[in-house]
């Protein structure tokens, strides 16, 4: 399974929703994105990717696409 097919599957149970794949997840189009589901999005990516986000990043991750690079990056 590859950094993108994770995500989206992490999100589709944190936010309870079952997203497509191609489909473009940000915080303006799903309901369930609020702040306390935000903080164990960010928790859960930590422990599933062996990452830490730090806070000024973690604070701007509105989007699926966001989130893949932002792991892509901490991951190098």
């Amino acid at each position: 399974m590859n950094i993108e097919d994770k995500v989206v599957d992490i999100m589709s149970t944190i936010f309870q929703h079952e997203f497509i794949l191609d489909e473009e997840i940000n915080i303006d189009s799903v309901e369930e994105w609020d702040s306390i589901n935000h903080l164990e999005l960010i928790v859960t990516l930590e422990e599933e990717f062996g990452i830490k986000i730090p806070h000024d990043i973690a604070v701007n991750l509105h989007s699926k696409s966001q989130i893949v690079q932002a792991i892509k990056d901490l991951k190098k």
